[in-house]
């Protein structure tokens, strides 16, 4: 039998910036996610998938009704930090610690349920001695993949590790090229 491990990051849609749309309200980033994962949900349920959601403390903040009932469904919860503009890797050890921590046990008190995996908004590295020390298990923020102004993971490893206590879950990429597979990819 094969394992899959599916996963969904649960954030305001990409700044406008990204791809040069004007927004007028912020809450239209977030109510095409909030439209997503609905939708999602739905196949999941229908398949009798269960998945991981890597959400922000912002986002579920936002959608509290939908992101408490995915525990409820079968879903793990992850943090995907408590923005996802925020850049834990260009903090202050100490400084991104206590952002993390603090975030990761307010969503915990948000929804409910134990959060032990982390991965990064927008995949930038984060020390991994510094998500231990906030209360991680695992992370899942590598991509061993090049994404063009954004990060060169060629040579890391593509199956999971350790790192202290930490365990490491690299995120999939198509095989022998290594080519990513996210949405951006999907939606262009």
């Amino acid at each position: 039998m094969t394992s899959l491990l599916l996963s969904f990051d649960l954030e305001e849609f990409s700044p406008p910036d990204d791809f040069g749309i004007a927004v007028k309200d912020r809450r239209e980033l977030y109510d095409v996610s909030g439209i997503g994962l609905e939708a999602i949900v739905e196949i999941l349920e229908a398949s009798g998938i269960r998945a991981t959601f890597f959400t922000t403390l912002d986002f579920a903040r936002t959608f509290p009704r939908l992101v408490r009932a995915l525990p409820s469904k079968g879903h793990e919860i992850g943090f995907h930090g408590n923005m996802h503009l925020d850049d834990y890797g260009s903090m202050k050890d100490e400084e991104a610690e206590v952002k993390l921590q603090e975030g990761r046990e307010a969503l915990e008190r948000d929804i409910g349920v134990e959060v032990r995996g982390f991965r990064s908004p927008r995949l930038s590295f984060t020390s991994y001695e510094v998500l231990e020390r906030a209360g991680f298990r695992y992370d899942s923020s590598l991509h061993p993949t090049y994404v063009p102004g954004y990060y060169n993971n060629l040579l890391k490893s593509r199956q999971p590790f350790r790192k202290g206590g930490l365990a490491v879950v690299p995120i999939s990429e198509m095989p022998v090229l290594r080519l990513p597979s996210h949405w951006v990819y999907f939606r262009n």
